[in-house]
C-alpha cells in the first residue's frame, strides 16, 4: 500500500536511500517552510552480507518503491568514506567559481586513492572569514565516476527519479538548519552513526567545518553491552540465570566502559574543536548537539559534560519531525530506528528546501 494516497504522489515528497553495511534504509519525506515535515522510514537488512553493489541494490529497492508508491519521485542517496574524499583545503586566486571544480580536481589529485581524470568534483566555499596570507578555504568532495554513477543507475532502475548523490557531512548541514541558530561560531551537531562518526559544524546553512571521529561505535556499543550484560550462569541447573538487576561487579564494569568510551570520544571531539579554532580563529563552541546510535549511552551525555566542560544536548529525530515505520504507519519507530535513520532523513531534507527557523 502506498505511503501516501495522493493523485500527484510525489509532490512536495523526498526519498532518501542510505545504504549501510548492516541496512538499507529509506526515508520518504514531507513538508518543510511552513509545513510540518513527516517521514516514513522502510528498512531492509542486509544479515551481514555487507553494502550491497548496483545489481543487488536494484534488486532489493524496487520491491520497496512498487510497494510505497514511489516511481518516479525524487530521491539523494548517500555515499560514505572510503566511497569519497572530503578536503579542506584554500582556493586559487583569481579562479571563476565555473571553473574552480576543475582546478580543484589538480590540486588534490595527490590526496585522492583513484586518477584525478576519473573523479567528480564539488566544491563547497566555507562561509569564514579569510585570513592573512591564505586563500578562501573550500571543501572538495571527490569520488570516482563510477561509484557515483552505479548508484545513480541502481537508483533509477528501482524506479526512482535520483537527483543528488550526497555525503554525510551534509546531511549535518540539512539537520543544523532544523536546529535552534547558534550565533558563533555555529551549530556543532555529532551524530555517532557506526558508519560514520562526524563532528560538524555549520552556520547560516553551510557547512564550514567537519571530521571524522577516530572512534569505532560499533565497538564501544558492544563493549558496553558486555559491560552489562545481566545473565549468569546458575549453579546446580546448567542453565541461564537472569538476575532482578546487575551485581555490583556488572555495574562497576559498565562504569568502566562507559568512562573509557566518553574519554576517547571526548578526546576526539577536543581534538576536533581544538582543529577548528587553530584553523579558522572562530568563537570557541558551547554547545554541542549529540545524535546517532552511539549516542544512546545512559549517562553518556552527562559524563562528556564532566569531561569537555561544555554543554551538550542530546537530539531525537522525533523532536524535529513526526516519524513513523512503512510497516505501521500509526506507530512510533523507537529511539533505535529514528537515529539509526538521522543521516537518511538530514539526506532527505537536500530536496526540501528547508530554510533556518
Amino acid at each position: 500500500m502506498p505511503i501516501f494516497k495522493k493523485k500527484r504522489r510525489c509532490e512536495g515528497l523526498s526519498v532518501a536511500v542510505d545504504v549501510r553495511q548492516d541496512a538499507l534504509l529509506l526515508a520518504a519525506l514531507r513538508g518543510g517552510g511552513s509545513v510540518p515535515l513527516s517521514a516514513s522510514l522502510s528498512r531492509i537488512p542486509l544479515q551481514g552480507t555487507g553494502r550491497p553493489g548496483p545489481e543487488r541494490l536494484t534488486q532489493l529497492l524496487a520491491p520497496f518503491v512498487e510497494r510505497l508508491g514511489l516511481r518516479g519521485c525524487p530521491a539523494v542517496s548517500l555515499l560514505y568514506r572510503p566511497q569519497f574524499h572530503l578536503i579542506l583545503t584554500d582556493a586559487p586566486d583569481r579562479v571563476e567559481e565555473a571553473d574552480l571544480p576543475a582546478a580543484m580536481r589538480w590540486r588534490v589529485r595527490d590526496l585522492l586513492d583513484f586518477p584525478a581524470d576519473e573523479a567528480v568534483v564539488d566544491v563547497l566555499p566555507i562561509p569564514v572569514r579569510e585570513l592573512p596570507g591564505e586563500g578562501a578555504p573550500v571543501f572538495v568532495v571527490a569520488a570516482r565516476q563510477e561509484t557515483v554513477r552505479s548508484r545513480v543507475t541502481a537508483c533509477r532502475e528501482a524506479g526512482l527519479e535520483l537527483r543528488d548523490v550526497d555525503i554525510p557531512d551534509m546531511a549535518h548541514r540539512n539537520l543544523a538548519l532544523l536546529l535552534p541558530r547558534e550565533e558563533s561560531p555555529g551549530t556543532c551537531l555529532v551524530i555517532l552513526n557506526p558508519e560514520s562518526p562526524l563532528i560538524t559544524i555549520s552556520r547560516d546553512g553551510e557547512l564550514i567545518f567537519s571530521r571524522l571521529l577516530g572512534v569505532d561505535v560499533r565497538e564501544e556499543l558492544g563493549a558496553l553491552s558486555l559491560a552489562g550484560e545481566e545473565a549468569t550462569e546458575a549453579e546446580g541447573d546448567g542453565g541461564l540465570h537472569f538476575e532482578e538487576g546487575p551485581s555490583e561487579g556488572e555495574r562497576e564494569s559498565r562504569q568502566e566502559a562507559l568512562t573509557g568510551y566518553a574519554e576517547r570520544l571526548a578526546l576526539e571531539i577536543q581534538r576536533s574543536l581544538d582543529y577548528y579554532d587553530s584553523r579558522f580563529r572562530e568563537a570557541g563552541v558551547q554547545r554541542i548537539h549529540l545524535a546517532g546510535e552511539g549516542a544512546l549511552v545512559e549517562g553518556l551525555v552527562e559524563r562528556l559534560e564532566e569531561v569537555l566542560g561544555r554543554g551538550f544536548r542530546f537530539l531525537d529525530p522525533r523532536d524535529l519531525m513526526d516519524i513513523s515505520m512503512d510497516s505501521e504507519p500509526e506507530s512510533d519507530p523507537g529511539e533505535v530506528r529514528a537515529q539509526e535513520a538521522i543521516y537518511a532523513l538530514g539526506a532527505a531534507l537536500r530536496l526540501q528546501g528547508t530554510e533556518a527557523p
